[in-house]
């Protein structure tokens, strides 16, 4: 069972990386006694290792032969999310890691994943300690897949628990169409459609109008069952309008060209 930590620690040590293991240690580092000492730590206590970026982890103990030297041993997995190799140095120090309220992993999938896959993927990360940025390995129907950590709910550390809202999004949904008419008159009603692929009920998309003034107008709009969603706006000044839509990942314009 991991071990949250209510607070975060300010010590901190400098390790080397003695190895970096081709077999999945879950998440777990191994550290030396005389580090794990120092730093207060117990095993499964969760704990940031920061290379080039940083990480999250949980402390276990090293072997034996690690007695009197300051070094950690790590997955591969790991060692990538922190950016580190062999020989490298991290610093280590103990994690402020709360439960998840929410996280949304990527990963490259050419389906849209459902509650149940949600579900599955969850599971087999229960207890795992993660971090915005992060690629986790989580094996489906005996693949080994790349789920990359898009955002978590709070920000910093988390744990992924049973109470967590956990989403998995394929990278390459974007807004794959933005249609509007082209030509209106000045008070007329202007409808906007468009369309994310692959197709996901709930999908946040930013559609936002220019008036020919310069001035813009925001709205946020969620996708229906179909991966379409619709808005109109009210043309009320003559002259060219730029529609455009966003998803954070893609951006369509559409022009509409108003005539007093």
């Amino acid at each position: 069972m991991y071990r949250k930590l209510a607070v975060s620690s300010m010590s901190e040590v400098s390790l080397s990386v003695k190895e970096v293991a081709m077999e999945n240690w879950q998440g777990r580092v191994r550290i030396s006694k005389e580090a794990m000492e120092e730093l207060a730590l117990k095993e499964g206590d969760v704990v940031e290792v920061e290379g080039r970026r940083l990480t999250a982890a949980v402390a276990a103990r090293g072997p034996p032969e690690d007695l009197g030297a300051r070094v950690i041993r790590m997955d591969a997995w790991t060692a990538m999310n922190a950016g580190v190799g062999v020989g490298d140095t991290v610093k280590v120090r103990k994690a402020k890691a709360v439960p998840a309220v929410a996280i949304v992993l990527e990963a490259q999938l050419d389906f849209v994943p459902d509650e149940n896959y949600n579900l599955y993927v969850k599971k087999r990360l229960l207890g795992r300690p993660v971090a915005a940025g992060d690629v986790v390995p989580v094996k489906v129907l005996g693949e080994i897949l790349r789920f990359t950590v898009a955002s978590t709910e709070p920000s910093g550390v988390v744990v992924v628990e049973e109470s967590s809202r956990l989403t998995v999004m394929t990278k390459f949904m974007k807004i794959v169409a933005l249609a509007a008419r082209e030509r209106a008159r000045v008070g007329e009603r202007v409808p906007v459609v468009g369309v994310v692929y692959p197709e996901r009920p709930g999908f946040r998309v930013k559609v936002s109008y220019r008036k020919p003034s310069g001035s813009w107008v925001t709205r946020e709009l969620e996708t229906a069952e179909d991966g379409v969603f619709a808005d109109s706006f009210i043309a009320d000044e003559a002259g060219a309008w730029v529609v455009k839509a966003e998803d954070g990942r893609s951006t369509l314009f559409a022009f509409v060209f108003v005539e007093s």
